[in-house]
């Protein structure tokens, strides 16, 4: 049986899950915080499920890791470390809705000049601002991985 650490601000999502599916309690025991050190968990941890910005502070700590899933696609803060003893696994291909979402929010906000809006509003000014539709714009993506190729299928 593995010693598992959950490392995220989900934690207690993740524990759930884990105590409601009887394949993976027959693998994984949960540590609890209620019954070992914050040290001792660290030391004792074969798994941990995390975020990357999370568990780069405590990883170093882990002298029987093997294996760190983490939560978040980008784990730059964990590949710069120098333990390199335990495999990395990425989440990939399930954050693209999130992000496309992410940048058109961004790319209405300054063609659509809300921050102007919102300063006018506030000064109880009505003043007709000039903006384009996206349509007027040309888009650059950089990088084509998952997340790079659902921004570009749905801005077609």
């Amino acid at each position: 049986m593995k010693n598992l650490i959950i490392v995220s601000r989900d934690w207690e999502i993740y524990k759930s899950r884990f105590e409601t599916n009887n394949e993976l309690q027959q693998h994984f025991l949960l540590t609890d915080a209620g019954t070992t050190s914050k040290q001792s968990m660290l030391n004792e941890a074969n798994v941990m499920i995390g975020e990357p910005d999370l568990t780069a502070k405590c990883v170093t700590q882990c002298k029987e890791l093997d294996w760190l899933q983490s939560t978040w696609a980008g784990n730059n803060k964990l590949q710069a470390l120098p333990k390199k003893d335990y495999a990395l696994t990425g989440v990939k291909g399930v954050f693209g809705l999130q992000m496309v979402e992410y940048v058109l929010s961004y790319l209405l906000y300054f063609s659509r000049k809300v921050e102007d809006f919102n300063r006018l509003k506030k000064s109880h000014a009505w003043e007709q601002l000039p903006c384009k539709t996206l349509s007027n714009y040309s888009i650059g993506i950089m990088g084509l991985g998952s997340i790079g190729q659902e921004l570009a299928q749905r801005l077609l």
